[in-house]
């Protein structure tokens, strides 16, 4: 009797490892692939596409980063010019668009405002989805000021430290990045255009001379420096390309 209750025990435990039955170690693996495949889609959701070939990261917040390797290094040294050439440049200055009270343009579905708490931070906000997108700075004062060329299909902005001893705080001493202003409506018509970093000279002001060329008003010494009452001023243009 014993025997007979042994080898029925024994087949009843061989059923139960049956093919089509799953043991435990591949229910763990099962488990994890599960889980790798969830977080793979996670990770693609997080990705949005700013313009057809300018992908931009965006986290659970709803803040969007462009990819900075997205923008082009500007290559061309700048050309020097006077003050005077400068100051005709600016007093010629238009703007063929409307703005806002934040400086930016109207009908583009976008909102300018800055955040600052021990940090600055500057952000487009998309006025329909919320989705707010991060404009580029280095600097704990966040951007300096920005700007729209004449005909608002380009966007600047500037950042910049006031003293020659940046490189106790930062790489660059100032820079600027500039957008392409597509047509439509929210954050997918900001396509990244062009970046510009120096260790020579702060940027105390920027303007568009035309739609490929800024003008630069900039300073080598320490602006607020003790004591520190004038700045010799040095002006340049920048022609907006990479070659």
């Amino acid at each position: 009797m014993k025997l007979l209750l042994y080898f029925a025990l024994l087949l009843f435990l061989v059923s139960c490892q049956s093919p089509g039955s799953k043991n435990h170690s591949q229910e763990i693996k099962d488990s994890l692939s599960s889980t790798q495949d969830t977080a793979s889609v996670q990770a693609k959701d997080t990705t949005i596409q700013l313009h057809t070939s300018v992908q931009a990261v965006m986290y659970q917040d709803s803040i969007v980063y462009p990819d900075v390797k997205q923008f082009k290094q500007l290559r061309q040294k700048l050309t020097s010019i006077s003050q005077r050439q400068y100051e005709d440049i600016k007093k010629r200055q238009t703007i063929g668009c409307d703005m806002d009270s934040n400086g930016f343009m109207v009908g583009k579905g976008l909102r300018y405002h800055q955040t600052c708490d021990e940090v600055c931070e500057s952000y487009l906000t998309d006025e329909q989805s919320g989705i707010r997108m991060f404009i580029p700075s280095n600097y704990d004062g966040g951007i300096s000021g920005m700007l729209l060329s004449p005909q608002c299909k380009k966007f600047a902005v500037y950042s910049s430290y006031d003293g020659t001893d940046y490189s106790n705080y930062y790489e660059y001493r100032s820079e600027f990045y500039t957008f392409q202003v597509l047509d439509g409506k929210g954050i997918q018509v900001m396509q990244p255009a062009f970046v510009y970093h120096t260790k020579s000279f702060s940027i105390a002001e920027i303007i568009w001379v035309d739609e490929n060329t800024l003008a630069l008003k900039t300073y080598r010494a320490d602006r607020y420096a003790a004591g520190k009452t004038d700045v010799a001023f040095q002006y340049y243009q920048a022609l907006l390309t990479a070659n």
